[in-house]
């Protein structure tokens, strides 16, 4: 009699251990469905709001522009060579030899020379122009009119 009490209280545990193992099989594939869901919802990029994802790539290549330029005159000023300054700063102890003058007038340039003269022989119809040197000077008329023919 014990040993088939024994062996019923055995059945019933292995029944109990087998609807717990399948409790737990379900539930055990629940969480890991749960966590799939999880996992794709988080790796998945945000949806695009108003091109943002293209203005970040825009903002990507610009930082990559930036970067060669800033390389670029990086090996400028390597390769350039430090040179002196123009002028050396006035110090405290060095005083300039050569003395100042006072109150001379300044130079007067004579520009009566650099005045055309008057045109002589009647030509009529000047033009005024500009050469590309920022120049401006006076030419006949007849002049430009045969060469644009």
């Amino acid at each position: 009699e014990d040993v088939n009490k024994i062996l019923g209280t055995v059945n019933t545990a292995f029944r109990e251990e087998a609807g717990l193992h399948r409790k737990h099989s379900a539930a055990l594939d629940s969480v890991q469905h749960a966590l799939a869901e999880l996992t794709a919802a988080i790796g998945r990029p945000p949806p695009d709001s108003e091109g943002a994802t293209q203005s970040l790539e825009v903002c990507r290549n610009i930082e990559g522009i930036l970067t060669e330029a800033y390389q670029v005159i990086q090996e400028i000023r390597d390769r350039t060579p430090e040179r002196p300054p123009l002028r050396t700063p006035p110090s405290a102890q060095h005083q300039d030899p050569t003395p100042v003058q006072q109150h001379t007038m300044p130079n007067v340039i004579d520009l009566s020379r650099r005045i055309p003269p008057p045109v002589q022989g009647g030509i009529p119809n000047l033009a005024t122009v500009t050469l590309a040197s920022g120049r401006t000077v006076l030419a006949p008329h007849l002049q430009f009119q045969r060469r644009g023919n």
